[in-house]
């Protein structure tokens, strides 16, 4: 929540539900792929600004946060207990909200993220 709330805030950017979204197995498994643990939380972002955000400024924001990887197109958040990444792709997201949560379409996940 305090990821979320942090990128709304820092990115300027009002509404997140087609921007930001929930990707990779977590998704997946919420759009009836098999259980299994999770080592990662993967979102999916269409907006460079929020990319930014989280590759420059999130870590002075939220210190929980032990650590940054900043690649091109996506970075990774380290915290104790998990890593989470944010991956950037220009193009639409196409979503699907399940349990009020708006997931990037199981077809669509890059497999690398599954």
């Amino acid at each position: 929540d305090n990821l979320y709330y942090q990128i709304i805030k820092g990115s300027s950017v009002q509404d997140l539900s087609s921007i930001f979204v929930l990707s990779g197995k977590a998704a997946a498994i919420m759009q009836g792929a098999a259980d299994e643990p999770l080592k990662n939380i993967v979102f999916q972002t269409n907006d460079a600004k929020i990319l930014q955000f989280a590759q420059f400024e999130i870590k002075n924001i939220i210190s929980s946060i032990t650590g940054v990887i900043a690649f091109k197109d996506r970075v990774l958040l380290y915290y104790k207990e998990c890593y989470i990444e944010i991956w950037y792709n220009a193009a639409a997201i196409t979503t699907v909200v399940v349990n009020n949560i708006e997931l990037q379409d199981i077809n669509e996940i890059n497999p690398v993220l599954l």
